[in-house]
């Protein structure tokens, strides 16, 4: 009953939306309003802070364009303006400041205070990027990889992502990892990919570290199945508060799987991540099946509601893009069964997740259903038995 999120081999991109307002990224020390406003800023004094940046930033000072411009990109210390931020911001990159740079770049990615621009946005970003901005070369790599505002050549992508790995970007780490796996502009190769996700993780990545994890336990992208990194990596993504990294981390223990078996560690973790909204880890708690059913509580009913009416809908329907048909096709739109497949309507969904378990790993001689139980996320099944159950 693990939760599967979109996986890297799937060509999920990344695209830096977020600007740092760190007084101290500037390399050189500045006197007068600038030192004053970087004291303010790091003693959350936001207003003062933008009033003393405004004052050295009138006075043509580039890096306080900048920190004025991101003051009001976030809202602090002034209202929240986008129109403004991009003033500020052209300012500070017409005197080549990068990190000004490449925060025009991202507003015209996003259309914030301006209409977007995949073309601006390139042309910025390359300027900041050819000084060596890190943040830039990531988003001009993905710009690439992509083919906005410009050609999609994956090999610049390729080139761009490796500069900003270079100098230990997190997303352009994880975006290698991507090229490796799909083969785009590189051959393809598993190991190489899951070094650079590796690289990414070690970083704090919450989300790799979570689709590391993933990868471990299901034996994927070039790793063996192995439940004790999967618990690993689950762990970390869980302590940063991953809601699905949670969840699995919780199944982990309730199953013993790369763990001690630990039912207070499995509600522990479901409870942190129900605490979060997420669905699956709420209606575990509710149903308190197993091992869990000393700490049964009343099933909400949006949980509850929207698990039956997933599995309604992937009982119904055929995928055929994951090569999974229609269950209704051989057992009947109402599940009960026909000639050479059996009843489901009613049986107990733990029973039903297990066969399913069981037929995926051929532990079960069903040639037809292994097929296609291996293309059935654990949230797919548990997701359809719970639905039959109802029945």
């Amino acid at each position: 009953m693990r939760i599967e999120v979109i996986h890297p081999k799937d060509g999920m991109k990344y695209l830096i939306c977020v600007m740092a307002l760190v007084a101290s990224m500037c390399s050189a020390a500045l006197a007068g309003d600038f030192e004053d406003a970087g004291t303010l800023f790091n003693n959350k004094n936001y207003i003062g802070a933008a009033e003393a940046y405004r004052k050295a930033a009138e006075q043509g000072n580039a890096p306080a364009q900048y920190q004025l411009g991101a003051m009001y990109y976030h809202g602090q210390g002034v209202q929240k303006d986008y129109g403004e931020a991009l003033s500020w911001y052209r300012k500070a990159a017409n005197q080549e400041n990068a990190l000004a740079q490449v925060s025009l770049g991202i507003m015209y990615i996003n259309g914030q205070g301006v209409k977007q621009d995949y073309a601006q946005a390139v042309s910025w970003l390359r300027k900041a990027a050819n000084q060596g901005n890190a943040m830039a070369q990531a988003n001009l790599g993905a710009m690439y990889d992509n083919g906005q505002g410009v050609k999609q050549d994956y090999a610049q992508a390729l080139s761009w992502y490796l500069k900003a790995a270079n100098q230990g970007d997190d997303l352009a780490e994880v975006n290698l990892g991507m090229m490796y796996v799909n083969g785009h502009g590189v051959a393809e190769a598993n190991q190489d990919a899951v070094l650079w996700f590796r690289k990414s993780a070690e970083q704090g990545n919450a989300l790799v570290e979570l689709n590391l994890g993933l990868m471990y336990d299901k034996g994927q992208v070039g790793v063996p199945q192995d439940y004790v990194q999967a618990a690993y990596w689950y762990r970390k993504a869980a302590e940063e508060g991953n809601p699905l990294a949670q969840f699995n981390l919780g199944f982990m223990y309730d199953k013993g799987e790369g763990v001690t078996q630990d039912n207070q560690q499995a509600l522990f973790w479901y409870r942190k991540a129900a605490a979060q909204g997420n669905a699956p880890a709420q209606y575990t708690l509710a149903l308190a099946k197993s091992n869990l059913q000393s700490d049964a509580q009343e099933r909400p009913v949006a949980a509850i509601n929207e698990v039956l009416a997933e599995g309604r809908l992937q009982f119904e329907r055929s995928d055929i893009s994951r090569n999974i048909p229609s269950c209704a096709t051989c057992h009947g739109a109402d599940a009960r069964g026909r000639t050479n497949a059996p009843l489901l309507a009613g049986q107990n969904a733990a029973y039903i997740v297990k066969q399913l378990n069981l037929m995926a790993k051929q532990f079960r001689n069903s040639r037809t259903m292994h097929g296609t139980v291996t293309e059935l996320t654990r949230q797919d099944a548990v997701a359809i038995a719970e639905y039959l159950q109802s029945k």
